[in-house]
């Protein structure tokens, strides 16, 4: 008998674990998830709380799994009384707020948990998503390019997202910077390269008398043009910024300083 129980026990602890994976996807709406955001908008294990916050937890990602949204909302707000300070328990309210459509209570809590840990990446994704969401693609940018700059350079989900983001935008070779540097953290990697190629073949390479477009790397093409994003990400992560020559002003670097151009201004669309 004492056996069974144990099974019975391990089988139910698989099966909270896996709803943590499994409630990425998961909505009244299934439309209502973005494309290439899952990994954002999912519920994260409390690790090293008390017994009562990480079962509250665990029970509102099973629900919200399910498709119960209250009962889940309900769950996660419990867990985060009982686990006061935590950023998991923040933003795992702000995902189920996200996904029941309140976008207001949704950003409020994401603005909490950023404002408490920076360094919170499912924090600073997830506004700059719901930022982009509302139109503000510069405050997107702020938020996506603050953090590469400040913290990590080399993170791989905030480079494809501020990648994604750029496209959008229309900035072709700032996107393509982005896709460049990831292939250089992650060497063959298929998207990085379907993506970087996509960019590359929206770039002008010649100018109206058919020149090739200048750039401050001497290289020709649209590749020089991207490379020329990319270099100051790289000089950051090396920490040697100072000590390399700056680009020209005709090709603004990916990481310049003050606000992001707006899509009328320079690397704006059409590039």
């Amino acid at each position: 008998m004492r056996g069974v129980l144990d099974g019975l026990n391990a089988v139910l602890d698989r099966l909270s674990g896996l709803s943590f994976s499994a409630c990425k996807g998961c909505s009244k709406d299934s439309g209502k998830q973005e494309l290439g955001f899952g990994h954002v908008f999912a519920i994260r294990p409390l690790s090293n709380a008390n017994t009562e916050a990480t079962t509250a937890t665990q029970r509102g990602a099973r629900f919200l799994h399910e498709g119960r949204l209250d009962e889940a909302q309900r769950e996660l707000h419990r867990a985060r009384q009982l686990a006061p300070g935590r950023n998991e328990a923040i933003t795992n309210l702000g995902c189920v707020y996200h996904m029941m459509g309140d976008e207001i209570a949704a950003m409020q809590l994401y603005r909490e948990a950023h404002a408490a840990d920076p360094l919170d990446d499912t924090a600073v994704m997830a506004l700059a998503a719901l930022e982009q969401r509302r139109s503000r693609s510069e405050e997107a940018q702020r938020l996506l390019m603050g953090f590469l700059q400040d913290h990590d350079a080399s993170h791989v989900g905030v480079l494809r997202q501020l990648g994604r983001l750029y496209q959008d935008s229309g900035h072709w070779s700032k996107a393509a910077g982005c896709f460049h540097r990831l292939l250089t953290i992650e060497p063959g990697g298929a998207e990085w390269s379907a993506q970087l190629q996509l960019c590359l073949d929206q770039l002008h390479t010649k100018d109206d008398r058919g020149e090739p477009v200048p750039n401050p790397g001497g290289l020709p093409g649209a590749f020089a043009r991207a490379f020329s994003f990319v270099e100051p990400i790289v000089r950051s992560a090396s920490g040697d910024v100072a000590q390399q020559p700056q680009p020209q002003p005709s090709s603004p670097p990916l990481f310049g300083g003050g606000q992001p151009p707006t899509n009328g201004g320079a690397g704006g669309g059409g590039e």
